[in-house]
């Protein structure tokens, strides 16, 4: 049986290689869930250049929830990491994020 992939199914196979212009791409795609996929692999690479970090910012007050988990939960979590924003919230998902550097998702 041959496995037929869509262009977000590509997109998030190169970024969870490490593809940096991958994720640079996916971070500024349309669907949640490739945006997640970079924002997560983005984070965990310390991508900081200008249009990673405005993209993150852009996702900021995202409706997209994951598993329960609001996209701006990873948002601000993954400011923190990249030294761009630090979190002052008490939030016990987002500091766990934090805490763990992006390694436990």
């Amino acid at each position: 049986m041959t496995k037929y992939l869509n262009t977000s199914d590509e997109l998030i196979n190169r970024i969870t290689s490490g593809d940096s212009d991958a994720i640079i791409a996916g971070i500024q795609d349309n669907s949640p869930i490739v945006q997640l996929n970079a924002l997560i692999y983005g984070t965990k690479a310390k991508i900081q250049n200008s249009v990673f970090v405005n993209s993150l910012k852009s996702l900021i007050g995202s409706r997209a929830v994951f598993f329960g988990v609001p996209m701006e939960k990873y948002v601000l979590a993954a400011l923190d990491v990249l030294g761009v924003q630090n979190y002052q919230g008490d939030d016990d998902f987002v500091l766990r994020l934090i805490h763990s550097d992006f390694q436990i998702v």
